[in-house]
């Protein structure tokens, strides 16, 4: 008696040739087609060999920063810490007890 193979398993093998296959052709494509490239005209134009004065002049009068300049002119912003004696002025102003715990105000 002939044993079958089950089903997933032929599967499993004709999926396996076709994904070599398919690898094959396409690395195939790969090395053997040239690509083609669309260049503009205005990019294959010779260079004009005269140099634009006007804008050397505008680069020569630009603003110059050293490179420690921008750091140093740049605000600094002080971190402020809540003192105790303000909790106390805010307990005292309001007369409200606050919880030291959390820093909330209990509203009794």
């Amino acid at each position: 008696m002939k044993n079958k193979t089950p089903a997933i398993v032929t599967i499993g093998v004709l999926t396996l040739i076709t994904v070599i296959f398919w690898i094959g052709f396409s690395v195939f494509r790969l090395f053997s087609s040239h690509p083609t490239f669309e260049i503009p005209s205005s990019v294959l134009l010779p260079i004009q060999p005269t140099i634009d004065t006007k804008t050397l002049d505008e680069i020569e009068q630009s603003i110059y920063f050293e490179p420690g300049q921008l750091v140093e002119n740049l605000p600094i912003k002080e971190v402020v810490t809540p003192d105790v004696e303000e909790e106390v002025q805010l307990e005292e102003i309001l007369d409200l007890p606050i919880d030291d715990e959390e820093e909330t105000i209990i509203q009794e």
